[in-house]
């Protein structure tokens, strides 16, 4: 659901998951800061990291042990979300139905980090972390001798469709 922003304009909801449980014969809360626009009770909430099909409504929601109607940019909550299974969901993102779309591939600016002493090939796989979302990616630089003489060079990254693909951090 929109919500006003500062400047007066409307901003879609989104939330920051930092933690969710499940709570019998109720469904499962996430936890979270409201980043962006205003969630109410019966709103609609979707999970872009699933996918399709895990669109839900709110049934409850709480901040600071208290029942509340809703929760605006800026407010920790709780949103108590029936038939969501709380093993799918991590550290990430809700959000207004169609807020947030996936994308295949990326074109990025990037900088090699000067402590990093492995070699960084054409069409090597990467680690791409956006937000709390984990990826494996395959770089195709342009300008390869800007990258050699200086580090920099623009990159796309070809990205699997679910940001749950290949989620482990590490080489």
């Amino acid at each position: 659901e929109a919500g006003v922003g500062k400047a007066g304009t409307l901003e879609p909801f989104l939330f920051a998951v930092d933690h969710c449980f499940p709570i019998r014969g109720q469904g499962t809360v996430i936890t979270g800061t409201v980043l962006s626009g205003t969630i109410r009770i019966s709103s609609p909430i979707s999970f872009p990291n699933l996918g399709a099909g895990h669109d839900r409504k709110v049934k409850s929601m709480q901040a600071f042990h208290k029942s509340v109607q809703q929760a605006s940019s800026g407010d920790r909550a709780g949103l108590c979300v029936p038939g969501l299974d709380p093993k799918l969901i991590e550290r990430g993102l809700a959000c207004s139905p169609g807020t947030v779309l996936l994308f295949d591939a990326a074109l990025a600016l990037v900088r090699r980090v000067r402590y990093f002493g492995g070699n960084i090939g054409h069409n090597s796989k990467y680690h791409l972390s956006v937000g709390h979302c984990t990826v494996m990616c395959t770089a195709q630089f342009f300008g390869e001798k800007e990258v050699a003489a200086e580090g920099v060079g623009a990159s796309e990254v070809d990205c699997p469709r679910s940001p749950r693909a290949g989620a482990s951090l590490g080489g």
